[in-house]
């Protein structure tokens, strides 16, 4: 007897996820043919996404810096002169910034990048190795939640 496990999250008004869980049956029996793949690769997607959020936050604080910078240079070229000790001061920080915040970007991205496709990869292979049956029972459900305080949409995912 194959065990179904669902996942429901529910996104309502406020933005709260709530997740709930529920078994089918609590004699399970061995795990199907390519379910650790699927699950393995899911959470790795989840992970590669959810690595692009720092790498936006250091595009933002880099394209902040770079801006700095250019707002010095622009006060100095319109005056026709050299920066001050204090603008030549905030202008290496900011230059530091920037070179910081463009390495973090990168290899934030690169290690979202690669564990998205990764997981892509891994979940392909688990959907290969189930039977044709299993891949029958599985579903994703999307519904429209309404409660007296809250309205939004729950997703529900069996797997």
């Amino acid at each position: 007897m194959l065990r179904r496990t669902t996942l429901s999250l529910t996104l309502t008004g406020a933005m709260l996820l709530t997740p709930s869980y529920a078994t089918a049956s609590a004699d399970a029996g061995p795990m199907s043919e390519g379910r650790p793949q699927r699950i393995g690769g899911a959470v790795a997607m989840g992970l590669g996404a959810a690595l692009m959020i720092p790498m936006g936050l250091e595009i933002t604080e880099y394209d902040q810096a770079t801006a700095e910078m250019k707002r010095f240079n622009t006060r100095a070229v319109a005056a026709d002169r050299r920066f001050t000790p204090e603008e030549f001061s905030a202008v290496e920080d900011a230059y530091e910034r920037s070179h910081r915040m463009q390495a973090l970007a990168i290899s934030t991205g690169v290690a979202g990048g690669v564990l998205a496709v990764g997981g892509l990869a891994l979940y392909l292979v688990g959907v290969r190795r189930t039977p044709d049956r299993a891949m029958a029972a599985r579903q994703v459900r999307a519904s429209p939640t309404f409660t007296a305080k809250l309205v939004g949409f729950s997703i529900s995912a069996r797997f």
